[in-house]
């Protein structure tokens, strides 16, 4: 079993690959941001541990992905979309967190106006009603 640490820039160039193949090296460069010296290194290390492969074609070289290295592209990609979808779980939650608090502020307000009424001794039915109906359709919300 091989040991595989993958970094952030062999992750770019796993995903680039995996997106669109067989790229050469300029093509790689473009789409990953990193310099032609460096990405050449990984390449060439991607080679070793047979993620990737390349074919020259008349004085280009061209590179694609090994079939281990479209599993890892699967996993690289995967694990990118859960990292996604977990990120966004957090914002959705705190912003259902945030109306749920607004919810109950508004009971809690809506209460505050009904005890007045019931200690003021008045006798507004309908006001009472109003109120009590804002309050359900609010926990009816909840």
């Amino acid at each position: 079993m091989k040991k595989i640490f993958i970094k952030e820039k062999q992750t770019n160039i796993i995903l680039s690959l995996g997106i669109k193949s067989p790229q050469n090296i300029l093509d790689i460069c473009k789409k990953t941001d990193i310099i032609y010296a460096y990405t050449l290194n990984i390449l060439k290390d991607l080679e070793e541990e047979d993620i990737v492969y390349s074919e020259k074609s008349g004085r280009e070289r061209y590179y694609r992905l090994t079939d281990p290295g479209k599993q890892i592209y699967q996993y690289l990609s995967e694990f990118i979309k859960n990292m996604d979808s977990l990120e966004y779980g957090e914002a959705k939650m705190s912003l259902e967190e945030k109306k749920i608090q607004e919810y109950r502020d508004k009971i809690d307000n809506l209460k505050e106006e009904l005890k007045k009424e019931k200690l003021s001794g008045a006798h507004t039915s309908q006001k009472l009603d109003v109120l009590l109906e804002q309050l359900g359709k609010i926990e009816a919300q909840l």
